[in-house]
């Protein structure tokens, strides 16, 4: 199977972005778009970088929520700790959902 990592990063990259930006957007919270643009490329570079890195299931499962936490931490200004919490949620639930919905597709 080829992958293009030029694919791969725009693809990560617009996915980031999306989900970010309606996370916010549910979660009330106001943020940039140089902001969302900032954290959408961390997140890029880490979804590019796991598959070249041979990682334990039970050390890549919590990376990859930290991850998270970091990019949802990277896009906005949080006023208090509960917007970054719901924020943190809406982020997470968002991916958990498209990617399903992607799995299904493909299968």
């Amino acid at each position: 199977m080829e992958v293009y990592l030029e694919y791969a990063i725009l693809d990560n990259f617009i996915i980031d972005f999306i989900l970010l930006k309606i996370s916010y957007k549910c979660a009330r919270v106001r943020t940039s778009k140089l902001r969302l643009i900032i954290a959408s490329i961390v997140g890029t570079v880490f979804a590019i970088l796991v598959p070249l890195i041979n990682l334990k299931v039970f050390v890549l499962f919590p990376l990859k929520v930290l991850v998270g936490i970091l990019i949802v931490y990277l896009g906005a200004i949080f006023s208090n700790f509960k917007h970054f919490l719901l924020s943190s949620l809406y982020f997470f639930t968002f991916t958990f959902l498209s990617g399903g919905v992607i799995i299904a597709i493909f299968n």
